[in-house]
């Protein structure tokens, strides 16, 4: 609702005030707002304001009162009032001018207090603009009762408001916005008992006021947050569900049952899958209480991911720790990296510093292999150690059990020390060649020289050298097959694999 030079004038005391140009329509001017100007007033005045004036020196200079009228009409005004100290009329060239620029004039009684008509007027506008709050508030519970969803109540409130809008969750990402919506001017919370549920944006080119700010809040924020608190009642519901459903492919045998589940949560079982273990280590209690607080939202994120990588995966989480089976693609253990990298990245905008094991099972295909690939990880993740990012795929937890069998022999860790000593004197002496590290590369690039080049960064003639230097200080060959394997097993030992 609008108020306009009409509604004024019917509040109006007729004994005080006079319409000075009765061929011009007082309700086709909305008041936006009110204040005393004199001259010089054009550069001043607002589009829709409502002009308060004296018109000082007009009794000397008649031709004040028609140069006002001219700049309120090139202002946008919504009209003048007059107001004079001495017996003084409007002169007839000023009238005639406002009729024929359907500019309302006014006269009142010099009596009056222009800062009561002010707030008088400013009461008014405000009372007017909340009735069209209040009937929006109505229209959206009725729309919410109705069943409406929540495109229906953002096109509502950008009717109203005359204005584009959006609704985002509590994170900033947009759920859904009016079709000429393209960035936020003002963003409002939409929250109950101070639990932020999400965000109204408005784009709207005038700077709000305050007290629109705070009825914005009042009658449309509060309404919006039936449909979130819906949405989040619903969005718990369906996590819970499918977060029982990962939990006990996890721990019990393929059925009938479970499949069928899967059809309804409309998870695909039978593509080729990796499980990955996410687990949190940290000694501080405030990120342990971060972790399992945005649990919901970090399953989430692993959703959202997998769309935007075009992957399935079917994900869940269990006091603080997060399984995942992951679609296992050409990619390889590269593309399972890649995923795990951008999951992690994402966690941590949400909780910053905190660290993760991973533990990665074998690929599988088949509806029976979900449980064998999460104790894989399992596994896996019990061979991390230390409070930071640490990842271990099931094949190389493989070799640290056998690893950890061999260490326990004492003569073994001796007879290694003393091949090995060589590369531990020349390295700690501050040799150039780096051939603890050289030794440890070759083995991981499994034996290519090309490869272990580039990831050293050397040229392949000087990892050629190295690899000499280490033959020639253990007095083992890279070319025999049992010196090979013994310089990797010893070389494990040595570098904690």
């Amino acid at each position: 609702m609008e108020y306009t030079v009409a509604d004024l004038l019917k509040a109006a005391d007729p004994g005080m005030w006079e319409y000075m140009t009765p061929g011009t329509d007082p309700s086709s001017k909305v008041i936006r707002s009110c204040f005393v100007h004199e001259l010089p007033m054009e550069a001043f005045v607002k589009p829709g304001e409502l002009v308060l004036t004296s018109a000082v020196g007009c009794e000397e200079d008649p031709s004040i009162c028609r140069r006002i009228v001219e700049e309120a009409f090139n202002a946008g005004a919504a009209g003048v009032i007059f107001s004079f100290a001495v017996d003084h009329a409007i002169p007839p060239d000023a009238i005639v001018f406002a009729q024929l620029m359907e500019l309302p004039l006014i006269r009142i009684d010099w009596q009056l207090n222009f800062t009561d008509i002010q707030a008088k007027i400013s009461k008014a506008i405000l009372a007017a603009r909340m009735a069209d709050y209040v009937e929006l508030q109505s229209r959206m519970f009725n729309a919410y009762f109705e069943g409406k969803d929540l495109v229906a109540a953002i096109t509502l409130v950008a009717e109203t408001l005359e204005a584009e809008a959006a609704a985002a969750d509590r994170y900033g990402k947009v759920l859904c916005r009016t079709e000429g919506f393209e960035k936020a001017s003002f963003v409002f919370d939409i929250e109950i008992n101070d639990a932020k549920l999400g965000e109204l944006w408005i784009q709207e080119e005038e700077e709000l006021t305050e007290d629109t700010g705070a009825i914005v809040k009042q009658y449309v924020s509060y309404p919006l947050t039936l449909w979130f608190n819906k949405r989040r009642v619903e969005a718990v519901t369906r996590q819970r569900l499918k977060n029982d459903f990962v939990l006990r492919i996890c721990r019990e045998p393929m059925t009938d049952e479970l499949v069928r589940e899967a059809g309804f949560l409309h998870f695909t079982l039978n593509k080729r899958f990796i499980a990955i273990m996410v687990e949190p280590v940290s000694a501080s209690r405030f990120l342990q209480h971060a972790v399992i607080t945005n649990a919901g939202e970090i399953v989430d994120d692993a959703v959202d991911l997998s769309i935007a990588e075009q992957v399935e995966v079917i994900a869940g989480e269990e006091r603080g720790r997060f399984i995942a089976f992951l679609e296992y693609t050409s990619d390889g253990t590269a593309g399972v990296n890649r995923y795990l990298d951008k999951w992690l990245a994402q966690i941590r905008t949400r909780i910053p510093g905190v660290q993760f094991h991973c533990g990665i099972s074998q690929s599988f295909e088949g509806e029976k292999g979900f449980k064998s690939a999460f104790e894989e990880s399992l596994i896996a993740t019990a061979y991390c150690e230390g409070e930071k990012d640490q990842r271990v795929f099931f094949e190389e937890a493989r070799k640290l059990r056998i690893m950890s069998a061999v260490s326990a022999q004492p003569f073994i860790g001796q007879d290694a020390k003393e091949v090995l000593q060589g590369l531990f004197d020349y390295d700690e002496a501050g040799g150039s060649m780096e051939l603890m590290k050289t030794l440890a590369e070759y083995f991981r690039c499994n034996c290519n020289t090309s490869l272990t080049a580039r990831e050293l960064h050397i040229h392949r003639q000087s990892l050629l050298a190295r690899l000499q230097k280490i033959e020639d200080l253990t007095g083992m060959s890279f070319k025999n097959h049992d010196d090979r394997f013994v310089l990797e097993v010893y070389s494990r030992l040595f570098l904690n694999y």
